[in-house]
C-alpha cells in the first residue's frame, strides 16, 4: 500500500473516507523547516494552554497494576467521541505536544484523555515500567475499559511518536474489530531499528541527547516504586549508563534501551 502524495503536510494511506477534508499545513514564519517545527513546543512551551481542572482516572492492568490518566470531560460527550492521547518516548501527560494537542481538542468541545503509560508520570506509582511500543495490550485494556464508561460517543486514538507506534501495533492486531472511530498517528516510527540508526546520525545529536536525558530521568523516577530486585537491576543498568557518559563511550539511546529497558523487562519476567 502506497501513500497518497500531496502538499498538505500529511500522508494518507488506505481507502478514501467520504467527507473527510484535511486542511493544508502552513508553517509559521518563525518556525519554518522540520527542525524548528519539531523544537517549537520544547523551546517556547505548548502552543495552547489547558484550562485548569481535570479528573484523575485509573485503568486496571491486572496483577494489581494500573495506568493513570487525566480526563477532561465535555458537555458534548453525548455526541462527540473521546480522544485518547498517547504520549511518546520519555514523555507523559505533561509533555508539551500532549498538552497542546489536548488543549486544541478541548477547545473544539471534544472530551479528552491524556494517558500515562507504564512508569510514566503518575503511572510510575501504580505500574511497573518501563513502557515500550510492544505493550499494545495495555492500550487494548484502556480502550476496552473506556467503552464501559460514559466518557464520549466512541473513541478516537491520537498517538504521538512511540505512542503512535504502539497505537499502530494495536490496530494491526485488532484489525477491523478495533472498537474505535478513527486513529491519528503523529510522527510515529514504523521501523524502530531504522529510527535508532537515524537518531544516532551526527546531525540529530541534539535530539539524541534530549531523549537520552529523558530516559535517565525516567529510570531514576522508578526508584522506590517497585520490587527490590527490579530496582537493583535498573540501578545497575543506570550506573553503567552513567559510566559510559563520563568516559564518553557510545552514548547512545540504542545502548540505553538495551541496558535499561531490556534488562528491566527481563527482570520483570523473572519476578513475575
Amino acid at each position: 500500500m502506497f501513500p497518497t502524495k500531496n502538499k498538505a503536510g500529511f500522508q494518507k494511506f488506505g481507502r478514501d473516507v467520504p467527507g473527510l477534508q484535511v486542511p493544508d499545513f502552513h508553517a509559521g514564519l518563525k518556525w519554518r523547516g522540520a527542525d524548528l517545527q519539531t523544537l517549537r513546543n520544547t523551546i517556547v512551551g505548548p502552543a495552547m494552554a489547558l484550562t485548569p481542572g481535570f479528573q484523575r482516572v485509573s485503568f486496571d492492568m491486572g496483577t494489581g497494576q494500573s495506568l493513570q490518566a487525566a480526563f477532561h470531560p465535555s458537555s458534548k460527550s453525548g455526541r462527540l467521541p473521546l480522544i485518547i492521547i498517547i504520549h511518546g518516548m520519555s514523555g507523559d501527560e505533561k509533555s508539551p505536544n500532549v498538552v497542546s494537542s489536548a488543549a486544541h481538542f478541548c477547545s473544539l468541545g471534544f472530551p479528552v484523555l491524556r494517558l500515562n503509560l507504564r512508569g510514566a508520570g503518575p503511572s510510575a506509582e501504580t505500574s511497573v515500567g518501563p513502557y515500550h511500543g510492544g505493550l499494545s495490550e495495555d492500550l487494548a485494556r484502556v480502550v476496552d475499559q473506556v467503552l464501559c464508561r460514559d466518557y464520549g460517543a466512541g473513541v478516537v486514538l491520537y498517538g504521538i511518536s512511540l505512542g503512535g507506534n504502539m497505537m499502530l501495533k494495536y490496530l494491526g492486531e485488532r484489525g477491523a474489530e478495533a472498537p474505535i472511530k478513527a486513529a491519528i498517528a503523529v510522527s510515529a516510527p514504523l521501523c524502530l531499528k531504522a529510527v535508532q540508526c537515524r537518531i544516532m546520525a551526527s546531525r540529530n545529536r541534539l535530539y539524541h541527547n534530549y531523549l537520552l536525558l529523558g530516559m535517565k530521568k525516567y529510570a531514576k523516577q522508578m526508584t522506590g516504586q517497585h520490587d527490590e530486585a527490579l530496582i537493583e537491576k535498573a540501578q545497575a543498568a543506570n550506573l553503567y549508563l552513567n559510566m559510559m557518559i563520563n568516559l564518553r563511550l557510545r552514548r547512545t539511546v540504542w545502548r540505553a534501551q538495551t541496558n535499561i529497558i531490556g534488562s528491566i523487562q527481563r527482570q520483570i519476567l523473572l519476578i513475575g
